[in-house]
């Protein structure tokens, strides 16, 4: 980062403890009522995790944590020892085991080993006589009663995905395991804490305004909170206010304050003239002579937050013990405050809607005016689109804020979270006729992957002409566009906000497109696949790491085993995707209620 910006400081949401994760059961699923673990580590009996004789897919073990640690969102380490040469005959690189975590309520989720450096897998799929693997454990996990067993609970099934991964010729016979905790994970805001700012002495007046010393400020937590003094018997102390949206239900008894996001100014209740002469005071006045606080707040927020993986890095204060920081992903949904230009055209379309969801296009206003996370919303009505909607019924399809991330090809990052659904259901619900049902859901996405053969002008660097390509494309065929991203200067669309719902896509527009690519002298062929793209079932970039030759930890390996750890990569990216279908016609129809992102496109240099 050049030293003439401005720091980009993130603090975490909460307090985080790193603690030693417990391990008290190891169990299989053939004899579940049999705990391993005293007798593993009394050096006493070793432990089959499969069938004994033949492994059989779908074979199953269960390590089980205390409830009482709470390793949720740590970096866990499993450590193995085992007994050499015991699991044969699969593929060491590409193991056919599948790890996964209890969410609680009987719900798992998929784990993938991490593929930072140092925390590896090097088990080997129980092959090494020594191994460790280290997974990044989610934030929502949760305990969970597996046949009578509660724990925090991670398990192991062996299912091969690929016949290319060989099945075992006999159970692995592990003699030890011990865990560690080399860290943890939790959520971070951009935005700095200040406590404690006092703001001024109170006049007595109605309609005071005071000013916090930075701006923008971040939405206040619970704890939060102007706080003015009072007098409490013969001592003084500072009492909490509440912020209110506005002061329309305020009376001349509640202690109510108004705070801007955008500018820090804090507002006290106006006294306002009533039709009949007399005045009405709005919201209690604060004493005069009292002093006026605010107990917390953060500051920050912003497009500038939207910063890449691996950019957080430098710690603002030493901490014992933690030897470095880094975001595992991007950093997402900052964004600047609405500008003059928003305000007026968001003024114009509250004064057609007023106050009320009739037409589809109403419910997509208030929807995005719900929160400014909803990036694009498409209202589907029982007479619009072509899926078959009941009478009464009002389909809402959102397509959430989710910064570079999707144009960084991270497409799990499209999922609709529960939180934000029932954040614009109930925002929504209280604009909607009273006949009219109302469901909200994600939308549907297919992604595309262009192969393009061009032949290059002269004098033109391959590198350079195929990110243009790569650029344009994605600018062309995604769910929105970031708030910062600017069209290629050939982009002859203006306007454009993303690939619109339901909107076919024809070859002969790549073709175009690509040809105004500067760089491009002739466009020889253009080829389409799809596929579909299901974020919650989509993997960041960062959980599978494809091997590169040059990586330093690659260097000292043979011709032959760089060679099996590429292959391995390749196979486990090939397993976690929807196979790609090609498009044999010249146009893609798109349903209704799709839209279309970009995927890895392929471009290919053609001398003639």
């Amino acid at each position: 980062m050049l030293t003439d910006e401005p720091e980009i400081i993130f603090t975490t949401d909460k307090d985080l403890t790193v603690i030693p994760a417990r391990l008290t059961q190891v169990r299989r699923i053939q004899d579940f009522h049999r705990n391993y673990l005293p007798r593993l580590q009394k050096h006493i009996e070793v432990f089959e995790p499969f069938d004994n004789d033949k492994p059989q897919i779908g074979d199953t073990f269960y390590l089980g944590f205390d409830m009482e640690q709470n390793i949720r969102g740590h970096i866990l380490a499993l450590s193995f020892r085992v007994m050499a040469e015991k699991g044969t005959g699969i593929r060491p690189e590409d193991p056919p085991l599948v790890w996964e975590c209890s969410l609680g309520n009987g719900k798992w989720k998929e784990l993938f080993p991490s593929q930072r450096s140092g925390e590896k897998d090097t088990t080997r799929g129980f092959n090494n006589e020594q191994g460790m693997i280290a997974f990044i454990l989610p934030l929502d996990l949760e305990p969970d009663d597996v046949l009578g067993r509660i724990a925090f609970w991670i398990r192991c099934r062996f299912e091969p995905r690929d016949k290319r991964q060989g099945m075992y010729d006999r159970s692995p016979q592990i003699t030890f395991i011990e865990t560690f905790s080399f860290g943890a994970t939790t959520y971070a805001t951009h935005g700095v804490y200040v406590y404690e700012e006092r703001m001024g002495v109170s006049t007595g007046e109605p309609h005071q305004l005071f000013q916090l010393q930075n701006a923008p400020i971040l939405p206040l937590e619970a704890d939060d909170s102007v706080e003015i003094e009072e007098k409490r018997g013969d001592d003084i102390v500072f009492v909490k206010w509440k912020q209110v949206p506005d002061f329309s239900k305020s009376t001349i008894f509640d202690r109510h304050y108004t705070l801007v996001l955008s500018t820090g100014e804090v507002a006290f209740g106006p006294s306002i003239r009533q039709p009949d002469g007399t005045t009405r005071q709005y919201g209690r006045i604060p004493e005069a002579g009292r002093e006026v606080r605010i107990n917390r707040y953060r500051y920050g927020g912003g497009i500038a937050g939207n910063v890449p993986s691996n950019q957080i890095q430098v710690m603002k204060k030493a901490i014992p013990y933690i030897d470095r920081v880094v975001n595992l992903i991007p950093a997402s949904n900052g964004r600047d405050s609405e500008t003059m230009e928003e305000l007026m055209m968001r003024a114009r379309r509250e004064l057609r809607t007023q106050g009320r969801a009739v037409t589809a296009e109403d419910y997509e206003l208030f929807a995005k005016k719900a929160d400014r996370a909803v990036a694009r919303v498409k209202a589907n009505a029982p007479d619009v689109g072509t899926r078959p909607i009941p009478p009464g019924m009002v389909e809402l399809l959102i397509i959430p804020v989710a910064g570079d991330t999707v144009h960084e090809l991270d497409l799990s990052r499209l999922g609709l979270s529960d939180a934000l659904k029932n954040k614009i259901r109930v925002y929504v619900d209280e604009y909607r006729l009273v006949t009219t049902t109302l469901f909200v859901r994600e939308a549907n996405y297919i992604g595309i992957q262009a192969e393009v053969n061009v032949v290059l002008e002269n004098h033109y660097d391959e590198d350079v002409v195929e990110e243009r390509i790569q650029t344009s494309l994605r600018y062309l065929i995604t769910p929105f566009l970031p708030d910062n991203a600017e069209p290629p200067s050939y982009f002859t669309m203006r306007d454009w906000e993303g690939w619109p719902f339901g909107r076919d896509l024809y070859v002969a527009e790549l073709y175009s497109l690509i040809q105004m690519v500067p760089g491009v002298k002739h466009v020889l062929d253009v080829k389409m696949s799809q596929r579909q793209v299901i974020p919650d079932r989509e993997l960041p970039p960062s959980a599978i790491a494809v091997a590169d030759e040059e990586a330093p930890e690659n260097a000292e390996l043979t011709e032959k085993q760089l060679k099996e750890r590429l292959e391995s990569e390749s196979l486990k990216r090939e397993r976690f995707v929807e196979p790609l279908t090609p498009v044999e016609e010249r146009m893609l129809p798109v349903p209704n209620d799709t839209v279309l992102c970009s995927l890895q496109h392929k471009v290919n240099f053609i001398v003639l």
